[in-house]
């Protein structure tokens, strides 16, 4: 039977990625789920908090402080907040007074910013470096052979907590094959292989895997998989 309500679509992609990560030989609670609510209501992130989801992947500055607020009027625990899309310089301020991580951090210019802002605040900011793993234009993300001294001015910088690295692949309409798609994953691992074996470091977190590919992310070493349309269903469009 197909899955029609938001809790059973939060379930059902509760239990596939437990039944992945099984499979795999991984324990499911070394994977987060991370419900993408972009577009999606401040009462549809209150149910699922209700159920006991707690991080939520936003990818606008404005439509993320709303919710913000909307939980700060009612009386009620803010959800775990990440930042998951591209960040510009002058939504960094309130950014980080909103994100408790910011997974898209693919400049130097960028996470000075956010270092500023986080100091100011009185704030040690939680962060994702993000690697491009493919040559689509429209991708964000830190090339791979620029992605060590991006670590390093990070690192540099005590306001901030590097956690890992995050990834978006190509999407399926692209044509892009399983084994491709298994390829940017690997991509991803290795680099965070590399960096904490240069630098000496634990880079705990690997976002990567998304509606579509989650299950392939896991088996990959994926520790924090972004689902958005598999649990709200289709997004719907802004006005």
């Amino acid at each position: 039977m197909l899955a029609n309500t938001l809790q059973e679509r939060y379930l059902a992609v509760r239990a596939e990625v437990e039944k992945e990560a099984l499979k795999v030989g991984r324990s499911p609670q070394s994977i987060r789920l991370l419900a993408v609510s972009k577009f999606h209501p401040q009462e549809a992130i209150a149910e699922l908090l209700l159920l006991g989801q707690h991080d939520f992947g936003e990818n606008y500055v404005q439509e993320a402080k709303a919710k913000v607020q909307f939980f700060q009027t009612h009386g009620e625990a803010k959800p775990t907040l990440h930042c998951i899309g591209h960040l510009q310089r002058n939504k960094v301020k309130d950014a980080v007074s909103i994100f408790d991580c910011i997974q898209t951090v693919d400049r130097e210019s960028l996470a000075r910013e956010i270092a500023i802002a986080a100091e100011k605040q009185g704030k040690k900011q939680r962060i994702l470096l993000q690697m491009k793993v493919s040559e689509e234009e429209a991708k964000s993300g830190c090339q791979e052979k620029e992605l060590p001294h991006l670590f390093e001015v990070c690192q540099s910088l005590p306001q901030l907590e590097v956690r890992g690295l995050m990834c978006i692949g190509r999407f399926s309409e692209m044509g892009v094959s399983l084994d491709e798609r298994r390829g940017e994953f690997q991509q991803l691992a290795r680099m965070r292989e590399q960096l904490q074996e240069r630098y000496s470091c634990q880079l705990p977190e690997l976002s990567m895997g998304m509606s579509e590919d989650f299950a392939l992310a896991i088996a990959e070493g994926s520790t924090m998989v972004r689902v958005g349309t598999a649990i709200f269903g289709s997004r719907p469009v802004p006005v």
